[in-house]
């Protein structure tokens, strides 16, 4: 039997995606436009370890800025992202940065961007590699 290399890796992944963010986020929340959820993790995979800046997400997913706010928040109560506070070695200076965002699993992140482990390596995309290392 050929078998797809993964398969049962993309549908565990598939299906632990759709359970929490369809059934869990329904149940413990009572956001109005739930169904535009899944839309948001993907987007953060893209900026996985990087600077969240509210402003160009709420762009890129066609989410108004003060209605995307709740929704990480949601995020963050199922632990599926973390905010990492800006901060610097100077205590006299004002931070300015912006936290950062992180998905905490790695897999579920690679899985968002539809990339394999292959894809994912050093050699292929130092880049994306290196992002999902952080992560």
């Amino acid at each position: 039997m050929n078998r797809a290399p993964g398969r049962r890796r993309d549908l565990w992944f598939y299906n632990y995606a759709n359970a929490i963010l369809r059934r869990e986020a329904e149940d413990i929340s009572n956001l109005q436009r739930i169904t535009e959820l899944p839309v948001i993790p993907r987007m953060l995979t893209a900026r996985s370890s990087g600077e969240l800046n509210v402003a160009d997400l709420a762009r890129d997913t066609t989410i108004p800025q003060r209605t995307l706010t709740p929704y990480l928040e949601l995020l963050q109560t199922l632990y599926l992202t973390q905010n990492i506070p800006a901060w610097t070695t100077n205590l006299s200076k004002r931070v300015v940065s912006r936290p950062k965002v992180s998905l905490l699993d790695a897999g579920l992140a690679a899985r968002l961007m539809n990339v394999s482990s292959k894809g994912a390596s050093l050699d292929a995309n130092p880049n994306l590699a290196g992002g999902l290392l952080e992560t």
